[in-house]
């Protein structure tokens, strides 16, 4: 097989696992390095030392969760960025969710790199996985039905507009908040109610959940108020997410942390997803 038919995955969590196995099963010859302890691997050689000789290298979504090295939850040993880099040889095409820096390093010596977190199509996938497991974190997380339950949706993005289309489809009854006019009328095309965000916390309905989608402290003091007592707040956006969860808990509102959810709740459809962007890009 030609070295272009050779593909390296580098560390990542069960989707890592998932998408190596759909690209052996596409015909490529897969290696996986720091995925030892998962039991998960693919069929093919698993050797770290010949797993550098491949023409295509794939990394997880994240890249890295502390800066240093690349993100292997499996993995039985650190596995460092600056040798991950040192060691994919020159003319490679590696694929990767996230990290600027380290692609930047890597096309200076003339690699070819793909941040496939940044792929539509995979984005709008991952939506829709998202709003799956924020619908079962709603169901394991409050003592409600889904079924006509008011449930506040923030944000005007992929993963507010999908959550709020799954939540109204399983009979709940959502109002999205969002900022610019042109989510809040796509939104009202998809028959779901939406709010500008700036309304919320001065509305008279009683939300029994919260499902944050906006990466900024919009949840402040005086929404925290009005939401009142025994409202779940389900954290869907990354740091510094939408309320401080000592406050929220002041008020008497559950906070709770909900990132990551494709890999948490449905990793083998994530990873075959991520599989695809792959192969898409490789002409496959």
């Amino acid at each position: 097989m030609q070295k272009n038919e050779s593909i390296t995955v580098i560390g990542g969590d069960a989707r890592m696992g998932y998408a190596a196995r759909a690209l052996e099963r596409a015909g490529y010859f897969v290696t996986h390095i720091g995925f030892e302890r998962s039991g998960n691997e693919p069929a093919g050689d698993r050797a770290g030392n010949e797993g550098y000789s491949s023409g295509a290298y794939l990394l997880p979504m994240p890249l890295t969760k502390d800066g240093k090295n690349v993100f292997a939850p499996f993995s039985g040993r650190t596995l460092p960025l600056s040798e991950t880099q040192r060691r994919i040889p020159d003319g490679a095409t590696v694929f990767f969710g996230g990290g600027g820096a380290f692609g930047r390093d890597l096309r200076l010596r003339g690699v070819t790199t793909v941040d496939y977190a940044a792929d539509e199509t995979l984005q709008r996938k991952n939506a829709a996985l998202t709003a799956e497991g924020l619908l079962a974190l709603f169901i394991a997380e409050t003592p409600y039905s889904i079924k006509k339950a008011p449930v506040a949706v923030t944000g005007g993005g992929r993963v507010a507009y999908e959550t709020a289309r799954l939540f109204a489809a399983c009979g709940a009854a959502p109002v999205c908040f969002a900022r610019r006019e042109a989510q809040l009328s796509e939104l009202r095309k998809a028959g779901i109610r939406a709010m500008p965000l700036s309304a919320l916390g001065t509305i008279e309905t009683r939300f029994v959940s919260v499902v944050n989608t906006v990466p900024a402290r919009i949840l402040n003091a005086s929404v925290l108020r009005a939401l009142g007592r025994d409202c779940v707040i389900l954290e869907a956006a990354s740091a510094p997410g939408g309320a401080d969860p000592a406050e929220a808990a002041a008020y008497g509102l559950r906070l709770v942390p909900a990132p990551a959810l494709p890999g948490r709740f449905c990793p083998e459809s994530a990873g075959l997803n991520i599989a695809d962007a792959v192969m898409e890009k490789l002409g496959r």
